[in-house]
């Protein structure tokens, strides 16, 4: 009976030493348990259950019991494994294609986000240069008008002011220092529009702002100059026979501003000034009838008080006052062959400083 017991443990000793030297472990058989599995299966939930599958035992096909040991009544044969190839944990490689499959996934997220604040720049650019535009738009409509609106908005009561571009022309064609022209109608002139005419370019002057006596030639529509003879005829200047005779035909017409007041001179060219002096003198009384038609202002009585003399630098003013000496006078002078005549005393100071008489 011992005996059959020694021999039963020697057997079943020998039986573990044959199982000890046929077993052969493989290092890629042995489960690790590593950071990398918490890490995916946070970003992954659904595949905590598929990358780490609890894995059993594996089969090894170098383990094989002999006869006595499966006739042994203390071992039981190994059981084969259910797991398929799909349960088995991944390799490595596997990993690997996650990892490419998890990242484009990341990527486009970001360049999702980046579309997205891109796109709201975008936006605000949009908005903020839709917002300039219209501020742009409303300060244009609002400040910018056209002068005929200006004009009508504002009407005026001078000619200046009704119209800027007629001051800016007249201030162009009217020249202080040399002798401007004054076209007349000789088949149509009569004493009445000869003196609207003259009205007329004492407001151009006015409006051009010119502030010294402003010289005229007078010519006709075919700017042929008219003897100061036939000028009176259409005038209605009724001075002698005996003066108008001593008289050149080439003469000036000069206007001035006289501080709001209007004058009016002429400078005639004599051939005998001691003659017109003498003839002149004695026509003294009659002089506001003679040069009526050319003084600005009618409404006056008439002068009882004779002429008198003045004097202004070396010049001898013979004077009679109408109005009054800045309102409405008579002046006449000589200085050399020329006879000037004027409606006002600073009138007549003013040509004669003007022409260096």
């Amino acid at each position: 009976m011992f005996r059959n017991q020694s021999t039963f443990v020697d057997e079943n000793q020998e039986n573990n030493n044959n199982l000890s030297q046929e077993k052969d472990y493989k290092i890629e058989d042995i489960i690790i348990h590593t950071m990398e599995k918490d890490i995916q299966e946070i970003e992954n939930p659904s595949m905590k259950k598929t990358l780490y599958p609890e894995k059993s035992s594996p089969e090894n096909p170098s383990l094989q019991l002999n006869e006595k040991q499966k006739s042994s009544p203390f071992l039981t044969p190994p059981e084969k494994s259910n797991l398929s190839d799909e349960s088995r944990p991944k390799s490595k490689q596997d990993y690997a294609q996650i990892n490419k499959i998890i990242q484009p996934k990341i990527d486009s997220n970001i360049k999702m986000s980046e579309s997205s604040g891109s796109k709201k720049i975008l936006l605000l650019l949009s908005f903020l240069i839709i917002i300039f535009v219209g501020i742009g738009t409303y300060y244009f409509i609002t400040t910018r008008k056209s002068p005929e609106n200006k004009i009508q908005s504002s009407p005026s009561l001078n000619i200046a002011q009704e119209n800027p571009l007629e001051e800016k022309d007249t201030a162009l064609t009217i020249s202080a220092e040399s002798p401007n022209y004054l076209v007349i109608d000789i088949a149509s002139i009569d004493p009445v529009s000869l003196k609207k005419t003259l009205e007329s370019k004492i407001q151009n002057i006015v409006t051009a702002k010119l502030k010294t006596p402003i010289e005229f030639t007078v010519v006709d529509k075919e700017n042929n100059p008219i003897s100061f003879s036939d000028f009176a005829k259409m005038a209605d200047i009724t001075l002698s026979a005996e003066i108008l005779s001593s008289l050149e035909k080439k003469f000036s017409l000069f206007l001035f501003d006289d501080n709001g007041n209007f004058g009016v001179g002429l400078v005639l060219n004599t051939t005998d000034p001691l003659l017109a002096n003498n003839q002149i003198s004695q026509e003294e009384t009659s002089l506001y009838k003679e040069l009526a038609s050319i003084l600005p202002y009618s409404d006056f009585a008439i002068p009882t008080s004779p002429f008198e003399s003045t004097q202004y630098k070396n010049h001898t003013i013979r004077y009679q006052n109408l109005i009054s000496a800045q309102k409405l006078s008579i002046d006449y002078a000589f200085q050399g062959n020329k006879l000037i005549i004027t409606t006002t005393k600073f009138t007549i100071e003013s040509i004669l400083d003007k022409a260096n008489l």
